[in-house]
């Protein structure tokens, strides 16, 4: 069942990421024979096999051939009428499926495990908190389920793929890509391991391949970063890009796994910030490294998939009908939480 679910999940981002924009309402199709002919033993592939809520909800395929519109004159007819008889006979079989959503915070779920705190502020009761803007409360996130807390602090990819992509840092903490989020760098007594960049933190350089990372030296990792860089062994970061990054490169929701680069200088300066106060600001030179996959392809994600958890998300953040994300300190069910990691960001929330 996991490999038809993964072909399936290939199948609808390839349709829905690479097919789909070649064939726009207006304008010319720029499909070709090969895309069509594969194209239509992909629709009789997917028309082959048995096909259940929880395959739709993991690989979005219904979403994909929605797409496939007759309504769209530039589609082949026959492709089009092929898309909307599986669809059809989906319905037949399964009901409705126009509103069939992923659970994200269900087993395989994006959001598995990842829970959302929200406290009153100080002197504040709770009714009169839930009267207040969000802006005033301050939240943190609970994670469950850590197979491996020291995978974070271990050097290279660590078994994930660039392009690697989460809704929350917080997601990305529970897989071991990196340590709680309140700071940006992943470290421990060692040395560094990974860079969460957001912000106006980086900056491009006249070298391709070449960024510049600043942060303040408050964080507490940035001395192990420049521990890192004297280091042969360890001289390789995990880069992780945020959507709240200002950059090209920044994902356009979530964050996205970027690679491995190699901390080849640094400075340090004296500046003022938003405060007005004085502090050392760091800057550090980052060569993304050769032979890994580029960073061209980390740039697809978030794929058309991850973009609609992501919505699910927002829409669940603003009061939507699957709100799941926020749970209370004191909540009995959560303290009896046997398997909880114990992370608790302590940064505010912003959202």
């Amino acid at each position: 069942m996991e490999v038809i679910r993964d072909e399936l999940r290939t199948h609808s981002r390839y349709i829905r990421d690479n097919l789909v924009p070649l064939v726009a309402c207006e304008g010319e199709c720029q499909l070709n024979n090969r895309d069509l002919t594969l194209l239509c033993s992909t629709l009789d592939r997917i028309d082959a096999i048995p096909m259940t809520l929880s395959l739709l909800r993991y690989s979005r395929i219904e979403k994909a051939l929605r797409r496939i519109s007759p309504n769209c004159t530039k589609w082949p007819e026959g492709i089009a009428r092929q898309a909307e008889k599986i669809l059809l006979k989906w319905e037949d079989e399964l009901g409705p499926l126009q509103n069939e959503r992923a659970d994200l915070w269900g087993p395989g779920g994006r959001l598995e495990g990842v829970r959302k705190l929200e406290k009153p502020p100080d002197g504040t009761s709770e009714s009169d908190a839930d009267k207040k803007s969000s802006k005033s409360s301050k939240s943190s996130w609970s994670v469950e389920g850590i197979l491996d807390p020291r995978r974070a602090y271990t050097s290279g990819h660590t078994g994930f793929p660039v392009g690697a992509w989460w809704i929350k840092a917080a997601a990305a903490f529970r897989d071991g890509i990196i340590d709680e989020t309140s700071w940006g760098i992943t470290a421990d007594e060692h040395g560094a391991y990974a860079i969460v960049i957001k912000g106006n933190e980086e900056s491009t350089t006249a070298t391709v391949g070449l960024i510049r990372y600043s942060t303040s030296g408050s964080d507490p990792g940035v001395i192990k970063l420049t521990r890192t860089l004297l280091s042969n062994v360890r001289g390789v970061v995990r880069v992780l890009r945020s959507w709240k990054l200002q950059s090209p490169l920044a994902p356009v929701a979530g964050l996205r796994y970027d690679g491995l680069y190699r901390v080849v200088g640094y400075g340090v300066t004296l500046s003022q910030n938003q405060a007005k106060k004085d502090e050392w600001k760091y800057s550090f030179l980052l060569r993304r490294e050769p032979y890994q996959t580029s960073i061209k392809e980390a740039l697809v994600h978030p794929t058309a998939d991850e973009l609609d958890d992501w919505n699910d998300y927002q829409q669940s953040k603003n009061g939507g009908s699957t709100n799941l994300v926020r749970s209370v300190y004191g909540d009995p069910e959560f303290n009896m939480m046997r398997r909880d990691s114990g992370y608790c960001s302590r940064r505010p929330s912003r959202e």
